[in-house]
């Protein structure tokens, strides 16, 4: 969103500006009824756009486990990286293959963005994604084969798969459709951790 105002160290923040902020926040919390009544509340929403054609067996760093987080440790308090697992999320998100050249946003062909049609999933992060031997996934033969207990990936489509990679805690996208995927595009959020796997 657009920054509302630009404050300064020693700078008194406007009521106003407080009582906006919680007018337009988005407020994700846990039902207090059901299942998952002790899941973290709040969301991580992300839009990754690839510059680049994914190939048949080929997988991509969707995101890293990096983020900017308050560091109050120090005066004043500053931004600094912290880390986020994205282990054990519900994401629920759309995915498009871009189903030609040049169509990204800017480029010349970006009025076509929306010629195909776009994929809905929903699905859960539990830990890892593993392959058929237990090892994590690695290209070009060994996607992620989700296990009872011991593997998950989310199946946006046959044969294109999200996970988080243990190695690194990255969450990654494994192209094992049969094609290549004309620079891919994904706008999802994330739960809040459920609680469930830790």
């Amino acid at each position: 969103m657009d920054r509302l105002v630009t404050t300064v160290l020693g700078q008194k923040v406007p009521n106003v500006l407080v009582t906006y902020l919680q007018d337009l926040a988005m407020a994700q919390r846990p039902s207090n009824e059901g299942a998952l009544n002790g899941m973290s509340g709040g969301v991580e929403a992300r839009i990754w756009q690839s510059a680049v054609d994914v190939t048949d067996n080929a997988l991509v760093i969707v995101d890293t486990d990096a983020i900017s987080i308050i560091n109050t440790g120090v005066t004043p308090n500053a931004l600094t990286t912290g880390l986020i697992r994205w282990s054990d999320r519900e994401v629920f998100g759309v995915f498009r293959g871009l189903g030609g050249a040049n169509r990204i946003p800017g480029e010349a062909n970006d009025y076509l963005f929306d010629a195909i049609a776009p994929t809905l999933f929903w699905g859960y992060l539990g830990r890892y994604g593993k392959d058929a031997g237990n090892a994590d996934p690695s290209a070009p033969t060994n996607p992620p084969v989700p296990a009872a207990g011991t593997s998950w990936a989310i199946q946006i489509t046959t044969g294109l798969w999200l996970y988080v990679n243990e190695g690194d805690e990255t969450l990654r996208l494994f192209n094992n459709t049969g094609a290549t995927l004309a620079t891919p595009s994904l706008w999802f959020i994330a739960s809040g951790p459920t609680g469930e796997r830790p």
